[in-house]
């Protein structure tokens, strides 16, 4: 058996997250709550955690690169019916994917900038991964 432990590979690049690592947001329950809440909708971030749960228990989070933005509207139909939502449920699902980060508050971490120059100064590529849409 060969001993790798004094064997090192150079990083050549560094992959990071968009949410969370690069980028904070409003936190889920809370932008799906400020959705509602804009279109006369009120309920308990604790019914909406419940609604969530229970729709991430059958939506198959695999197809979202099939389905992209569609993803989303079915993510959204499934909460809405669950929170008891009726009328206009599908225009407000699409509204709901379609205006997510107008509701998020997105903003860079203060370090993000300098970080990513000194990777890049080293000679190191960056890439960003997401399952954000925008």
């Amino acid at each position: 058996m060969m001993d790798t432990s004094k064997r090192q590979t150079p990083v050549r690049a560094v992959l990071f997250d968009l949410g969370g690592t690069l980028v904070y947001s409003t936190e889920i329950l809370e932008v799906f709550k400020k959705i509602l809440e804009a279109y006369g909708i009120k309920r308990s971030i604790e019914e909406i955690s419940h609604a969530q749960e229970e729709t991430e228990k059958h939506l198959n989070f695999e197809k979202l690169a099939v389905l992209l933005e569609e993803y989303w509207v079915r993510w959204s139909l499934e909460i809405l019916g669950r929170l008891g939502v009726k009328e206009n449920v599908r225009d407000l699902a699409e509204t709901v994917a379609k205006h997510w980060w107008d509701y998020s508050d997105v903003e860079l971490y203060p370090d993000v900038d300098e970080t990513l120059q000194q990777l890049r100064s080293k000679g190191l590529k960056t890439g960003i991964v997401t399952n954000g849409l925008e």
